[in-house]
């Protein structure tokens, strides 16, 4: 009751939520069944291989470097067998298992084939095989909104992009656009990648005010071209191999050159010995 009113005050509260039947979901180029995602081998239109196996304890790069990983995610994951890029202390006090996290092997995990299949991070302990694209590709995303026993219908609403372990090294397009952001519009954005190996995405779609739909999509980056160190460090290896092949170039010229002199000098001191022989005579 109120102080004014002697009957009680009803409140009605509206709350929206999303579908529970219905899911976003990513298409992979060429790829017409998740079951690709069980098997290291899947072969697209062209004959190529679509997906790859990640190592056994794998770790994405971070923004200190390919070697030195700082996501808690760990990927293909198997207690028995040492952790991948392990040196720095940052390294090995940031990782945490999950499906793995009680298990002394990786038979004990639990990984079942939807896990197997799933690119959610938190199931990463399970993933074992990832979708492959080249550097020099940049990728659109397809997304799909499926509801349950309905056929799935292209996302009409714009969604989000963010990198589930800290990543920075892409950048997002929209089309006919030079500006960069994570912002979408559907079915128009692209990403370019600046580096290698893999990336772990989120998509998120606010439909209406308060229901979010959500995927995530893993990509493995390879081709990339070669960094500056390592360019470096070549042309350094070129340049002493050329600098080696013109010093014995240069001896061998040298010893012939020194043994055709010895040789025409005892040539001319063996005909001055006949002359003054035959003058003697």
């Amino acid at each position: 009751e109120s102080l004014r009113c002697p009957l009680p005050t009803l409140v009605y509260s509206i709350r929206q939520e999303c579908d529970p039947q219905t899911k976003l979901i990513l298409v992979y180029p060429h790829i017409s069944d998740n079951n690709a995602f069980l098997s290291p081998i899947y072969y697209g239109p062209k004959g190529n291989n679509l997906v790859m196996s990640l190592p056994v304890n794998y770790r994405p790069p971070s923004i200190h470097g390919r070697k030195i990983p700082t996501s808690s995610n760990v990927y293909n994951a198997d207690p028995s067998a040492p952790m991948s890029n392990s040196e720095k202390k940052v390294s090995r006090e940031s990782y945490q298992f999950k499906q793995c996290a009680e298990a002394d092997n990786k038979a004990d995990c639990g990984c079942t084939d939807a896990l197997k299949k799933s690119d959610l991070a938190a199931h990463s302990d399970c993933k074992e095989v990832v979708y492959k694209v080249s550097y020099s590709a940049s990728f659109t995303p397809e997304l799909l909104l499926h509801r349950f026993g309905e056929d799935p219908l292209p996302l009409n609403h714009t969604y989000h992009i963010t990198e589930v372990n800290g990543r920075k090294e892409f950048q997002i397009y929209r089309a006919g656009e030079t500006t960069i952001s994570p912002n979408c519009d559907y079915s128009n954005c692209s990403i370019a990648f600046l580096g290698s190996e893999l990336f772990h995405f989120k998509v998120s779609v606010n439909e209406g005010t308060i229901c979010k739909y959500e995927t995530e999509f893993m990509l493995y980056v390879t081709e990339t071209p070669l960094t500056k160190t390592h360019h470096n460090t070549i042309t350094v290896h070129v340049g002493a191999l050329m600098f080696v092949i013109i010093l014995i170039y240069y001896t061998v010229s040298r010893s012939g050159l020194d043994f055709e002199m010895k040789q025409n000098k005892d040539n001319i001191s063996v005909k001055s010995s006949v002359l003054l022989s035959a003058k003697k005579n």
